[in-house]
């Protein structure tokens, strides 16, 4: 079983363009309608009392190109720069949104070639041809590649929903999309992810013209395998940064606790041993040194002035900062 399309969808039908979005069979878009061509469109739906009395009419939803003008005006489709590739909507709701824009809420129903615009008065109306699917549901290819895509799609939304911080349950909603999905058949799997997930423009378009069932899953995997990748890697990065700040609180933590200790013991020998590094510090300062001994000394200064006196290497760079502030400096025999 290939998707399903209806009987009896005539070849000329209204043209409603869209910029920026990509309507794919099975896949529903809400969109909002503001351009004045479009806006003759959908009043044409509405009844003289204002509501919306032709439910179900099929409309021809093309993308534009980019770079497309904002109001096209357009005999046949030259200025309209259409992707040549539609799709078939049914209109379920129509609602004004104000004045002249309205909102549209469209589901796809089968792909649609563009031929030619037949009209442009009081809004478009185009000339086209249902496209079929080509290949067989039930070819071995086909039924592998509908696997691992299925397969992909669960693996997606188990790194989506460990990222939300719910790392054993799925939602309602997500539950019940993963059912619907594992029961579709292969054209209908490849449109409705296509439709669901992010992705570029080109790229949704390129899986809107495929023909071919196996070539159309092939598409909808690569699709797939970059989200799963984006999540993964982004998923990475949180957790290092997590990590990173997780270290530097412990740390500081760590650190005001050895500084109530040391305070409650009445030691004192923190704070005399910052004094002398600050006296040693003023004295080098003073000091006539060449610029790589400068250079050294600056840099053993800061390293020790973010150590605690009882780390290890404390020690050693103070003896090694007394070593150098007793060179004879400026001094010749």
């Amino acid at each position: 079983m290939s998707n399903i399309v209806p009987k009896n969808i005539p070849s000329e039908l209204p043209l409603l363009p869209i910029k920026n979005r990509v309507l794919l069979p099975g896949s529903a878009l809400k969109l909002t309608i503001g351009r004045a061509k479009s806006v003759s469109l959908v009043e044409s739906l509405w009844d003289g009392k204002g509501r919306f009395n032709k439910p179900n009419t099929l409309v021809a939803i093309f993308t534009q190109k980019e770079g497309t003008t904002e109001h096209p005006n357009d005999v046949n489709g030259v200025e309209l720069n259409l992707y040549e590739v539609g799709t078939i909507g049914r209109i379920f709701q129509l609602s004004r949104a104000g004045t002249n824009r309205y909102n549209m809420l469209v589901q796809g129903v089968c792909r649609f070639r563009f031929k030619k615009t037949i009209k442009q008065q009081p809004f478009f109306v185009c000339e086209g041809e249902v496209i079929k699917d080509v290949g067989s549901p039930d070819d071995s290819g086909v039924k592998a590649t509908a696997l691992r895509l299925k397969e992909l799609t669960k693996e997606l939304f188990d790194i989506q929903k460990s990222r939300n911080g719910n790392p054993t349950k799925l939602s309602t909603p997500t539950r019940e999309f993963l059912n619907t999905i594992n029961k579709l058949p292969p054209g209908q799997l490849a449109d409705i992810l296509t439709g669901t997930l992010e992705g570029k423009i080109a790229e949704k378009y390129e899986i809107l013209k495929e023909e071919k069932l196996k070539d159309r899953l092939e598409k909808a995997l690569t699709l797939v395998q970059k989200q799963v990748e984006v999540f993964k890697i982004s998923q990475k990065i949180q957790n290092q940064v997590e990590g990173n700040l997780k270290n530097s609180q412990r740390e500081y933590y760590l650190r005001q606790q050895l500084k109530a200790i040391q305070k409650e013991l009445g030691e004192g020998a923190e704070e005399s041993g910052v004094d002398e590094i600050k006296v040693l510090k003023t004295r080098l300062e003073g000091m006539p040194l060449p610029p790589d001994a400068r250079k050294v000394v600056t840099r053993e200064l800061k390293r020790i002035g973010r150590m605690q006196p009882v780390q290890p290497e404390y020690s050693m760079i103070q003896t090694y900062l007394e070593w150098m502030e007793d060179l004879p400096w400026g001094g010749f025999s």
